[in-house]
């Protein structure tokens, strides 16, 4: 459904520290996600993604 799910329903601060939930929301400096693919935008609260779904798993995108 484009949304993004996590095994825990709960995010994981990233690696770099740069990003943390709070209350389910995703919270950046710029409130964007760089990735090596480019960047996703957050819009109310929910990624929005170019093709299919992806979920985090013991802390790695899974693509």
């Amino acid at each position: 459904n484009g949304e993004w799910q996590t095994a825990n329903s709960e995010w994981r601060t990233m690696v770099n520290g740069e990003q943390r939930t709070v209350n389910g929301k995703w919270q950046t400096a710029n409130s964007k996600r760089q990735t090596a693919n480019g960047e996703r935008q957050m819009t109310h609260g929910k990624w929005q993604m170019a093709n299919g779904k992806q979920r985090m798993t013991n802390g790695k995108w899974q693509m």
